[in-house]
């Protein structure tokens, strides 16, 4: 019952959030999207920099030299601007904002199904 959701850890919840997240992704618009999987990446992985993927990303020598990351990939730089965050505290954005964005696309629905029923 309730002592069960109570315990539930970080990490679980985390993922449930990011499971319930994944249906309403797409409609979401890109700044909510970027804030999300940047805390998603931090979360999981860490630091940008711990990503050592030279196929997805460049290298720190790369990116030192590279000030203006834009044409690169906004995602990339997004995460970077979180580096020291704690995976913990990075989980708990996620699960309060990505929370919110599934409100928020639940009170839109409802508001859709009323505005079609009142029609």
């Amino acid at each position: 019952g309730e002592d069960e959701k109570k315990e539930m850890s970080l990490e679980e919840e985390f993922k449930a959030t990011k499971e319930l997240v994944a249906a309403i992704h797409k409609a979401l618009n890109a700044k909510k999207k970027i804030y999300l999987d940047v805390m998603a990446l931090q979360a999981s992985i860490g630091d940008c920099d711990k990503q050592k993927s030279e196929a997805l990303f460049k290298s720190d020598t790369e990116l030192e030299n590279d000030i203006d990351m834009d044409k690169n990939s906004p995602l990339w730089g997004a995460w970077c601007i979180v580096r020291g965050m704690s995976k913990s505290d990075a989980m708990r954005r996620y699960i309060s904002t990505g929370s919110f964005y599934l409100r928020e696309s639940e009170n839109a629905e409802a508001a859709a199904a009323a505005a079609a029923a009142a029609a």
